[in-house]
């Protein structure tokens, strides 16, 4: 990719960041109004803490892998980045499907906001892991492709912010 070409792509992934913030922004908002009439729904403690902490883990041993990826001139090196972002990532999504096939949540309003939010997260994952498996089978075609890593790799972070931001919100608050 040419400098120029890498400055837009680039500004088209900053602008795409900003649109989605906004749909998660939405989201967090109607979550957070129906909690504050529901408190009694969410201090049931039905949601696991420690199932949620741990995809915080899986994401940021993820972040890591990427931040080492984008700066990676190495193959196998590179490889070995990407394939620990994406067993991450994978780990991430097994922990939300656990997660939210729990049995004894009520299906109301409330539950619908917060798996409506939940699940908006683990799909923007689930695109994480298709442009990493494509820069991971590039890598192991001998193709190291630095300024598409590096576009996936500011994605990958803005998730990792993402879950950083909704954690508390989703299950420290109000508890």
């Amino acid at each position: 990719m040419i400098a120029a070409e890498s400055q837009s792509a680039k500004l088209g992934v900053w602008l795409f960041l900003a649109a989605d913030s906004m749909f998660f922004l939405g989201l967090v908002g109607a979550y957070l109004v129906l909690r504050s009439g529901q408190p009694e729904i969410f201090a049931s403690g039905a949601l696991s803490k420690s199932l949620a902490a741990a995809d915080a883990a899986l994401l940021l041993i993820g972040s890591a892998a990427m931040a080492t990826a984008a700066r990676c001139t190495c193959q196998y090196r590179l490889i070995a980045a990407l394939a620990v972002a994406l067993l991450a990532a994978a780990g991430f999504l097994t922990v939300t499907v656990t997660q939210a096939e729990h049995p004894t949540l009520p299906m109301d309003a409330f539950h619908a906001c917060y798996f409506s939010l939940f699940n908006a997260h683990a799909v923007h994952v689930l695109a994480a892991i298709i442009a990493i498996l494509i820069l991971l089978v590039q890598a192991m075609r001998g193709k190291i492709l630095p300024a598409q890593t590096q576009l996936v790799a500011i994605y990958w972070h803005f998730l990792v912010l993402l879950w950083i931001l909704l954690f508390p919100i989703l299950f420290l608050t109000g508890t």
